[in-house]
């Protein structure tokens, strides 16, 4: 049972809870010594919310006093932390950033020695160190904080290799949602070839994902209508996430995203094992279109590790989430919202196609989602009476529909998702079993 580390790091409300210096100074304190230490050097990173620099420093006292050296390279991309880690002599690297969640939340993401995120195996080893007293370790010396402006350099220019075709040609607005990808975006696609506009392109820790970004579109769609522009491209605060919109003001989500580069890469050649990795949220529409196309779904848990893991073990090198997390392990290593959105832009110069033409034989089939709060959520999900209440509604949806139910990773929240193939139906069986969990949890 995990007691800190959540779906994706730790999470919650800044200065409050587990987000205090206190915490944060025993996490890197254990981390320090759960993880391999050859050249007692970690990497750190953070986006740019207000409460980033408590966490920053606490964190970094905690490495310093194991005898780290520290190097800061300040407002970056988490997918840019994974990189850097995976190139330098670091031992690890640590992102501060609680993704596309509110300004008053905050996090922590891990990175090996080889740019991946954590196992579960090792987080709950971490745990366990944090919850023992530790002795200083007065045999090693103190180091000391360091900066190499030409790190962020080194991440921009694997990027711009990585593309398979330039964007001149294109225009192209970004909705850089007042965080990490603020700094660089403009800079990046510029240099691509792109004529750049950039909404919300400046590190706001004030402002970071609120009604913009990868979470709310609807800035970037009417800017995109209004610029005449091929595609609008948002980040989330961290920039690990990628939501699109269409030449036509229309958002494309994650999944449709991955139909239109599974398309592209099979077409290419480049599909290993002819599948996709998505998760147990991935559209039926998603699934659907790709089987036309020759390709399988395979569905992971939610979270992008969860989905690397599964990645992994099959040989697949696509995959990616709803929300916008994609990973092509020939790319990168973890999700990268900057980089996909090159490629992304990329292939419809290359092809000459909008993206709404692109996205031809894909149809998203109605969903909802509910967050039911309950007590306990283990023993929600544990109780007989859903489990077979589910059963027969999954039998009633047969062929038409599908139903998914789960716990929160980081909230006492049963989330209760399905999708049909009729809003009336999805509403319908989705608000059956909402209200059906909200009976048994009181």
């Amino acid at each position: 049972m995990r007691e800190y580390f959540g779906t994706d790091g730790i999470r919650g409300v800044a200065n409050q809870g587990l987000l205090v210096p206190e915490f944060m100074l025993k996490l890197s304190r254990a981390a320090s010594r759960v993880l391999p230490i050859e050249k007692g050097k970690v990497i750190v990173g953070k986006d740019s919310r207000l409460s980033g620099h408590m966490i920053e420093s606490s964190l970094i006292s905690g490495f310093l006093s194991e005898g780290l050296e520290v190097v800061n390279i300040g407002i970056v991309p988490t997918p840019a932390v994974s990189y850097l880690v995976s190139i330098t002599d670091a031992d690890f690297g640590v992102m501060i950033s609680a993704s596309h969640n509110p300004v008053e939340d905050n996090g922590i993401k891990f990175f090996d020695k080889d740019g991946y995120k954590l196992a579960d195996k090792v987080e709950l080893d971490i745990e366990k160190k944090i919850n023992e007293t530790l002795v200083p370790l007065n045999n090693r010396p103190l180091q000391q904080v360091t900066q190499d402006d030409n790190l962020v350099e080194k991440y921009l220019n694997y990027l711009l290799e990585k593309i398979t075709h330039n964007l001149e040609g294109m225009k192209i607005v970004c909705d850089a949602a007042w965080g990490a990808a603020a700094p660089w975006v403009m800079q990046l696609f510029t240099a691509a070839g792109a004529d750049t506009v950039i909404i919300n392109g400046t590190p706001n820790g004030s402002l970071i994902n609120v009604d913009c970004g990868s979470t709310n579109t609807r800035m970037l769609a009417e800017m995109v209508v209004k610029s005449d522009a091929d595609i609008g491209l948002a980040f989330d605060g961290d920039a690990d996430r990628l939501i699109a919109i269409d030449n036509n003001g229309n958002e494309v989500d994650g999944d449709g995203l991955k139909y239109l580069i599974a398309k592209y890469l099979k077409d290419n050649n480049q599909l290993s094992e002819d599948a996709v990795v998505g998760t147990v949220m991935s559209n039926m529409g998603l699934e659907k279109a790709l089987i036309k196309n020759g390709i399988s779904l395979i569905r992971a848990k939610v979270g992008d590790r969860y989905v690397w893991e599964e990645m992994k073990a099959r040989g697949i090198n696509l995959g990616g989430e709803q929300s916008g997390h994609i990973i092509n392990k020939d790319w990168q290593k973890t999700g990268d919202g900057l980089l996909n959105g090159l490629m992304i832009a990329a292939i419809l110069n290359q092809t000459g196609k909008t993206l709404a033409d692109s996205l031809e034989g894909f149809s998203k089939y109605p969903q909802k989602l509910i967050n039911v709060e309950v007590n306990d959520k283990e023993q929600v999900m544990q109780d007989e009476r859903l489990l077979k209440y589910a059963s027969l509604i999954e039998k009633e949806m047969a062929g038409r529909g599908r139903l998914v139910l789960r716990s929160s990773g980081t909230q006492s929240v049963v989330r209760v998702m399905v999708e049909a193939d009729t809003k009336e139906l999805t509403d319908e069986m989705v608000n059956k079993v909402a209200n059906k969990v909200r009976e048994i949890s009181v």
